[in-house]
């Protein structure tokens, strides 16, 4: 059973897919995304925004023309602005610290790629 559901907060994501079972081709067709992050197919630009009614209903009826069984679970209701800035702030600041995390490994790796190139 798939699930996809919305909520103002996460935004449009497909529930209960596994690597392998056919719904990635399906729903790369209908322009969903994967997030490696969040380990799951979501509809891009759809976080604090309105249900994308036309895309949940294409997805939808795509999957079942080939064999699943979808069902939707939609929660129009709104954040206040406050909210959704207070959101955005904390996922900027865990991008901000991930990328630190990487540009750190990726300088000792280019440390260490130089050690030995001198070595030799």
């Amino acid at each position: 059973m798939l699930t996809i559901t919305h909520t103002h907060e996460a935004g449009t994501m497909v529930e209960g897919t596994v690597r392998g079972d056919g719904t990635a081709e399906i729903l790369k067709a209908q322009r969903w995304r994967w997030g490696r992050s969040i380990a799951a197919w979501f509809v891009p630009q759809s976080r604090d925004r309105l249900p994308k009614w036309h895309t949940i209903n294409a997805a939808a009826t795509a999957l079942r023309a080939a064999g699943f069984e979808v069902a939707t679970e939609i929660d129009e209701a709104t954040r206040s602005t406050a909210e959704v800035e207070a959101g955005k702030i904390e996922r900027q600041e865990q991008r901000a610290g991930a990328l630190d995390s990487k540009a750190d490994r990726k300088a000792t790796a280019a440390d260490q790629a130089q050690a030995r190139a001198d070595r030799r």
